[in-house]
């Protein structure tokens, strides 16, 4: 990776761009330190102690950069400060960024898309005890950065706070991560290493299950009943069962024919017969209350009829007999001769004797009617007695019929009716048998199934083992790089540190031996520091020590006052001279300002930023600027 530039905006700003060997040299406490966590945090490292400008204050919003990946892309960076899960990806097209595309990552999918771009896997690690982690761009620039708060013995550095530090002191995972820079073919090895895992895992849990079934099927072994353990055994009982089913059920059926047939049929056919008849006689009954309720209400309207019929006679005479100049009987207006008749026109003819005789025809027609009416209603009452009293004696004799013919069946229905029960029994005790059956065949089943499974998974274990071994075997090609590695580390080791020291990296964990000890037993904190020095170069600057052979490393480093108080001046100066000499990448190095001669000994003029000092501090203020 190359980082073009990094850029702060907010009340607190600064703006920098980047060649190959860039050097920020300044006093204490002026930005040094916040220079490079800037930089990491950029990268997807989460920074826990910013300076309290950006953590506390809030003055500073975003951290910017531009970035060329060794895909070739070019990318623009933004980080909201002081703490984002999000990052904002912006590509370039044509030297320009092209908003259209802009990407929101999480740090996650920032992580992945760095391995991506920088040409790294993002496989899995494991690191013991079944635990993996995964692959994170971060883990990868821990060989590049040699800050202030990682111990020198730690040789790699410690990054993204205390949170992290589980998995920064797992020698597995700082095992793969050299492994990923120096390209060595483990690929292989990791992938039959996680599906072992994968397999082992199954097979116990298989495991677990069988045995569960295993107990299952123990159950019907100590049942009352014995059961069959084979599953042929099974099938051909459950088979016998279906068939013993099919007898029961025709049995049963017989039986019910002959229940069926033992009933007297002449019987059964008086009977029915009565039924109907009686039937019959109670719609005959229900058709004349209806009848004669139709009679009543006409008779009811008769009477009516007559009454009125009655008061029109009488009033007709009486009016007659009376002088009125409104006619009697149509009681239109009379003119005066009409007057002296007592009739209009229309009804002078009509004597008052043909009206009352009209009216006398009428009335009898209405009284006969009555009378008819009343014989009607006399004739009905009369049949539904009669119906009634038919009704009651062939219910009387119905009820008798049928007492006689139940009584007639009692004997012969009880035996039938009992065997009709045994059969049901039977049959329901075989299918109970068959339904613990066919549970049983299907623990059967699933436990020659998973005795199978695990059997193909014990076999394919086997095969993973015999593959890691030969994957574990290191290719010349593998060694000769591992070879040079050790040979450049040594090299610069000693062109630091002193030409009589033993120096090597274990083949185990790729960690330094110095004087036959490892890291955690060396007390010399100088001697420390620069095994770690010379361990981040060696791995920086081991693609040039090689001819044909191609390694991944990050392809910058990034050293924090590497000086500190534990080296000396002539050591430093040597570990400079290493760094001047820099045709791999990009180089950022910090230090302190009072030291400036021993930096511009060894490096030209453009590869310094101009200085922090109290008056000059990295972050700028605009306050500052307007005043």
């Amino acid at each position: 990776m190359w980082i073009n530039s990094l850029k702060v905006t907010g009340e607190c700003y600064l703006e920098y761009k980047f060649g190959a060997t860039n050097i920020l040299l300044g006093e204490n406490g002026t930005g040094k330190s916040t220079f490079v966590k800037l930089l990491l945090y950029i990268l997807g490292v989460d920074i826990p102690d910013f300076i309290d400008e950006i953590t506390k204050y809030r003055l500073c919003d975003w951290a910017c950069a531009e970035i060329t990946t060794k895909s070739k892309n070019q990318f623009k960076i933004m980080r909201k400060l002081p703490y984002a899960d999000m990052i904002m990806v912006t590509p370039y097209e044509n030297g320009m960024p092209n908003d259209n595309d802009i990407l929101i990552l999480n740090k996650e999918e920032y992580s992945n898309f760095l391995l991506d771009e920088e040409q790294y896997s993002k496989e899995k690690i494991s690191y013991g005890n079944g635990q993996q982690a995964s692959f994170r761009y971060r883990f990868i620039l821990r060989t590049a950065v040699v800050d202030q708060t990682t111990p020198h013995g730690k040789i790699l550095a410690s990054l993204g706070g205390s949170g992290n530090d589980y998995i920064s002191n797992q020698g597995l995972i700082n095992k793969a991560i050299i492994e990923e820079i120096l390209k060595r073919n483990n690929s292989e090895e990791k992938r039959i290493r996680l599906e072992l895992k994968s397999k082992e895992r199954e097979r116990t849990s298989i495991r677990a299950k069988e045995s569960l079934y295993k107990d299952l099927l123990a159950e019907y072994s100590n049942a009352d009943e014995k059961y069959p353990r084979r599953i042929d055994a099974v099938d051909k009982e459950m088979n016998q069962i279906l068939h013993e089913k099919d007898n029961l059920s025709t049995e049963q059926y017989r039986t019910l024919i002959k229940l069926e047939h033992i009933s007297d049929k002449n019987s059964e056919k008086e009977i029915i017969a009565m039924r109907s008849e009686v039937n019959k006689l109670k719609e005959e009954q229900a058709k004349a209350k209806l009848e004669m309720l139709d009679i009543e209400d006409v008779l009811k309207k008769l009477y009516i009829e007559l009454k009125n019929l009655k008061g029109n006679i009488a009033a007709t005479s009486v009016l007659k007999d009376i002088p009125v100049t409104i006619c009697p009987v149509c009681l239109s207006e009379l003119n005066q001769e009409e007057i002296d008749t007592g009739l209009c026109h229309n009804c002078k003819e009509h004597s008052k004797e043909d009206v009352l005789e009209s009216a006398a025809i009428y009335k009898k027609m209405i009284e006969d009617s009555i009378r008819e009416a009343q014989s009607l209603i006399e004739e009905n009452q009369n049949l539904l007695k009669q119906i009634n009293g038919e009704i009651k004696e062939k219910t009387k004799k119905l009820d008798k019929m049928q007492e006689r013919y139940l009584n007639k069946l009692e004997g012969i229905k009880e035996p039938l009716e009992s065997l009709i029960q045994e059969i049901k029994e039977k049959i329901d005790a075989a299918t109970s048998r068959y339904y613990r059956l066919s549970e049983l065949r299907k623990n059967l089943v699933e436990k020659n199934r998973l005795t199978s499974e695990k059997d193909r998974l014990t076999a394919e274990i086997k095969n993973l083992h015999e593959e890691l071994d030969e994957a574990s075997k290191k290719s010349s090609n593998d060694i000769l790089i591992f070879e040079k590695w050790k040979m450049l580390y040594e090299e610069i080791f000693k062109n630091i540190f002193s030409q009589t020291c033993s120096v090597s990296i274990s083949s185990e964990d790729y960690m330094p031996i110095i004087n036959d000890n490892t890291m955690n037993r060396i007390s010399s904190e100088s001697m420390k520091l620069v095994a770690r020095l010379s361990y981040v170069l060696s791995l920086y600057k081991l693609q040039s020590s090689l001819e044909n052979e191609v390694v991944n490393s990050v392809g910058m480093v990034i050293f924090d006052s590497p000086k500190d108080k534990d080296l000396d001046n002539d050591k430093y100066r040597n570990f400079l001279k290493i760094v001047a000499d820099n045709t791999e990448g990009q180089v950022f190095l910090t230090g302190s300002v009072m030291e400036k001669e021993i930096y511009e000994e060894e490096f030209p003029k453009k590869c310094f930023f101009t200085y922090l000092t109290e008056d000059s501090r990295l972050l700028k203020s605009k306050a500052d600027t307007n005043n």
